[in-house]
C-alpha cells in the first residue's frame, strides 16, 4: 500500500516546512497555501485535508461548504490558533479541530485517523 495522499493548507510557511518536515514519510503531501489553490488540486483524489484556518475561520468554513456542494466526502481537519474557530469547524462538519500551537505527532495522529475512518469498511446491517 502507498502512501496516504494528503493536502495542507497553510498560509504561514514556517509551520508548513514543519508539518512536511514531520509528516512526509507517512504520507504523500500536497502543500498549498490557499483553500483556492487546494479546490484547484482535485481534492476529491486525496485521502484528507488539512486546513491552518485565518482569524476568523471563515474561509475555512466556505472551504468546506464548497466541497459538500460539490459532494466531496474527503475528510477536513481544521486549526487554528482561535479557539473560537472550533464553532466553524463544527458548522463544516469538519471531522476534527486542533489548537495551534499544533503538536505534529498529534497531526500525524488525526489525518491517520481521518484517512483509516474514510477507508474503513461500512457496516451494512442484515435484512430482517
Amino acid at each position: 500500500m502507498g502512501l496516504r495522499r494528503v493536502i495542507i493548507v497553510e498560509r504561514d510557511a514556517g509551520t508548513l516546512c514543519s508539518l512536511i518536515g514531520e509528516l512526509k514519510g507517512e504520507f504523500a503531501i500536497l502543500a498549498l497555501r490557499t483553500t483556492e489553490a487546494a479546490l484547484r488540486a482535485s481534492p476529491e483524489l486525496y485521502d484528507a485535508i488539512f486546513v491552518g484556518v485565518a482569524e476568523d475561520g471563515w474561509q475555512a468554513l466556505a472551504f468546506a461548504r464548497h466541497l459538500q456542494a460539490k459532494l466531496i466526502t474527503t475528510p477536513v481537519i481544521f486549526s487554528a490558533a482561535n479557539p473560537r474557530v472550533a464553532s466553524a469547524a463544527r458548522q463544516a462538519e469538519a471531522y476534527a479541530f486542533l489548537p495551534k500551537p499544533l503538536d505534529q505527532r498529534e497531526v500525524a495522529r488525526v489525518l491517520g485517523l481521518a484517512v483509516d475512518a474514510v477507508g474503513a469498511p461500512v457496516a451494512v446491517d442484515p435484512a430482517p
